[in-house]
């Protein structure tokens, strides 16, 4: 019996590295190395990355424009509207009325980026920013921590490209996991590394450390 437990322990664990168990009840989601766009009931546009999941509740008659960010990252292109759009999140949440964000789940929270038009943004305490065009958050467990962004950075992942300025080494390799199937192991002193220069590099092609 205890065998039979660790090999669906084991099966279960592969059959995830591909298709995430954990967001198959998602109104939609993504698997390993696929991102998807869809077109939303009020004319927005939503892109998730690769194993990221959402629930959607639009619609305008009944006074519902909201997206529930479950897990992994997603560019969103709100339309406009005289209802503003929320993003709800475990951390926190954040609002438009229109414009370009991109938003990702941290492990201590999550970041956001404001592309094209200002957002608000809340922390799970009640404490909010608003964010200009051109600004970026993360929102944890310490607070806000509010910084300058690129947005051909941000939105290189819908383009199968990942941009590295000034990142640690193990915020590269968390991105790389969410498109290989495999196990990507990280020694503890590597982690913090920094990469001093903007990279680029396909993020389906061969990895190299």
């Amino acid at each position: 019996a205890l065998c039979v437990a660790a090999v669906g322990v084991i099966g279960g664990a592969l059959v995830d590295r591909t298709y995430p168990v954990g967001n198959l009840l998602a109104d939609l989601s993504t698997r390993t190395s696929e991102r998807r766009t869809l077109t939303l009931g009020d004319g927005s546009s939503l892109t998730l990355n690769a194993r990221s999941a959402v629930n959607i509740d639009i619609d305008e008659v009944r006074g519902k424009r909201k997206i529930k960010l479950i897990e992994g990252e997603m560019l969103l292109q709100a339309a406009a509207s005289r209802l503003p759009l929320s993003i709800q999140l475990a951390g926190g949440r954040v609002e438009l009325g229109s414009g370009r964000l991109s938003i990702r789940h941290l492990n201590d929270g999550f970041r956001v980026a404001a592309l094209t038009g200002p957002v608000q943004v809340w922390d799970a305490t009640g404490n909010s920013r608003m964010l200009a065009v051109g600004q970026g958050a993360s929102v944890g467990t310490n607070g806000f921590n509010v910084f300058p962004i690129s947005a051909v950075a941000e939105c290189s992942w819908t383009r199968g490209l990942l941009v590295v300025d000034d990142q640690p080494l193990a915020t590269v390799i968390e991105a790389l996991r969410n498109y290989r199937t495999g196990v990507v192991r990280l020694d503890s002193h590597a982690a913090a590394m920094r990469r001093s220069e903007e990279h680029t590099s396909e993020l389906q092609s061969p990895m190299y450390l």
